[in-house]
């Protein structure tokens, strides 16, 4: 009898924790395997209270030792910082890829390079660095310096620097297209007696005038070459119609 009753004893242990531990597999949270551990408790204390009543000895380990397993198990679970309330081990961690390298940045694109002054053209020369444009067609004043923004890109009236560079312009064109009364960029509009140069209304820092000029008063208040020699100016009416010479910076020279 007693052996018997030893016998079911032992079945129903070992089919319980086998049970629980199936049960843990399906990954349970801490409190559903807290509820099995309880259950296994209430189970096991109520069969050794039947066997100590029938005067029968459990051997050691025979039961208990399931439901400590179960119990260092759910103890692990919640001590381990990687769990999910899960009795089962973490899963492993995800790999990361890895991170591809920054584009190299996009190199500013260079400056786009103008091209050289057109000499092979007809009225277009190179003197003293500069490339100009002289203009046979005869405007006043201000139809000159607007027709010299359309012949040249950021074209204007010639404006000589020193009077080294403008006797070289000068002689340039009388050998070259026989010229002489020339409009240049240079005006005293604003205030008489002071030239200036068009584009910038700076103050002229020189002033080869031909003998006696300038002569013209509040009447004449724009500049020209002369054909008197090697570049002369004369002050001359701006509404009067006469060739003129044109520069641009917009060349690579």
């Amino acid at each position: 009898m007693i052996k018997l009753v030893f016998v079911l004893f032992a079945a129903v242990a070992s089919i319980n924790v086998i049970h629980a531990m199936d049960i843990g597999s399906a990954c349970l949270t801490r409190e559903e395997v807290k509820q099995v551990i309880r259950s296994l408790q209430y189970e096991k204390e109520e069969m050794e209270s039947k066997m100590a009543q029938c005067g029968c000895n459990i051997p050691d380990g025979r039961v208990t030792n399931g439901i400590d397993e179960m119990e260092t198990a759910e103890t692990v679970a919640n001590f381990n910082p990687d769990s999910t309330n899960s009795i089962l081990p973490a899963s492993a961690p995800v790999p990361i890829a890895p991170r591809a390298p920054a584009p190299a940045p996009t190199p500013a694109p260079e400056p786009e390079q103008p091209e050289g002054c057109p000499v092979d053209k007809p009225n277009y020369i190179m003197v003293n660095g500069k490339c100009l444009f002289y203009e046979q067609k005869r405007f006043d004043h201000s139809a000159a310096q607007e027709n010299c923004g359309g012949v040249m890109p950021n074209g204007k009236l010639f404006e000589p620097t020193d009077e080294a560079e403008n006797d070289l312009v000068y002689k340039t064109l009388q050998f070259m297209f026989g010229a002489s009364y020339i409009r240049i960029g240079i005006n005293d509009k604003s205030s008489e007696g002071n030239f200036t140069y068009d584009s910038s209304a700076e103050a002229v820092p020189m002033g080869p005038w031909v003998n006696g000029q300038p002569d013209g008063g509040l009447a004449q208040n724009c500049v020209v070459y002369g054909n008197y020699g090697a570049g002369g100016w004369l002050d001359y009416f701006c509404t009067g119609r006469l060739t003129s010479i044109c520069e641009s910076t917009h060349y690579n020279l």
